[in-house]
């Protein structure tokens, strides 16, 4: 009698177990990538902080696919480390774009989209793969990141101007409400 016990309880934890690791890897699924034990809105705050980017680098840092702020060895290694985690971090900066944190009503008091511009601009020509998400956000006007697609399509260079070009004849975009950083 105690054998079945003893059977049935050691189901019963390797099934506790076995949800365990379930709903462990479940909420790991909606967290942001890390790498060397830092996620990647930290990673985007360091580069940001120490990457130059004003309009000249940037410019720079997203058509060569180099990180802007070659001086700064602090920017190349959060530059690098963005790359590193460039799969599993581009559908995280498209949904920044795409979404407003709460409260603020303006783009420059949202942090979130800045540090997705800041790590498409880290990630370089290593974001083309996203250049048809991008549009799809540029042309949306309802997309609190939509200026920041359009700029950062536009410095793609050459790879981003199809896409821009049909994000821009849109109708539902209205461009006198964008300002493009030329």
């Amino acid at each position: 009698m105690q054998t079945g016990n003893v059977r049935t309880r050691t189901k019963l934890l390797a099934l506790l177990a076995t949800l365990m690791l379930f709903a462990f890897g479940f909420l790991r699924l909606g967290s942001e990538p890390s790498y060397k034990a830092m996620s990647l809105s930290q990673w985007l705050d360091y580069y940001a902080a120490t990457a130059s980017l004003d309009e000249p680098s940037v410019n720079w840092g997203l058509q060569s696919g180099e990180s802007p702020a070659l001086g700064s060895p602090q920017a190349k290694e959060a530059a690098e480390a963005i790359r590193q985690m460039a799969p599993k971090a581009i559908p995280f900066l498209l949904r920044w774009l795409q979404t407003r944190s709460a409260p603020p009503n303006n783009h420059e008091a949202d942090k979130r989209l800045y540090r997705a511009f800041a790590g498409f601009v880290a990630l370089g020509t290593n974001a083309t793969v996203a250049i048809p998400e991008l549009a799809k956000v540029a042309a949306n006007p309802n997309a609190p990141g939509a200026p920041f697609a359009i700029r950062i399509l536009i410095g793609l260079g050459p790879a981003g101007v199809p896409d821009l070009m049909n994000a821009l004849v849109c109708p539902h975009l209205e461009i006198t409400k964008v300002r493009i950083l030329v």
